[in-house]
């Protein structure tokens, strides 16, 4: 078990949620507002799910970082190009 924090627009934390809920067995999320006042803190204590659900968590992904962020061709999570990226987030993955 460990926690995850997240630091994010207030109005993405549903998805946000969501995406970690399809990839682990999260506790039940906190939300404080950032120091600044303008971000959510999002905190969730977390495990790694028994039988983790690759396609879940790509659609999930999907839904939080939305279409036209997939469509410019580099993947969300690090940056790269999709065809020289490793993670499972593209579409073609």
């Amino acid at each position: 078990m460990f926690e995850i924090r997240i630091i994010c627009p207030p109005e993405r934390v549903p998805a946000v949620t969501e995406v970690l809920r399809a990839g682990f067995v999260t506790g039940t999320p906190r939300e404080y507002s950032s120091r600044d006042g303008e971000q959510a803190r999002l905190y969730l204590t977390v495990e790694l799910a028994d039988e983790p659900q690759p396609e879940a968590i790509r659609e999930a992904v999907r839904r939080a970082v939305g279409a036209e962020r997939l469509r410019c061709g580099r993947c969300p999570s690090c940056g790269w190009p999709f065809n020289d990226c490793s993670c499972a987030l593209h579409p073609d993955a």
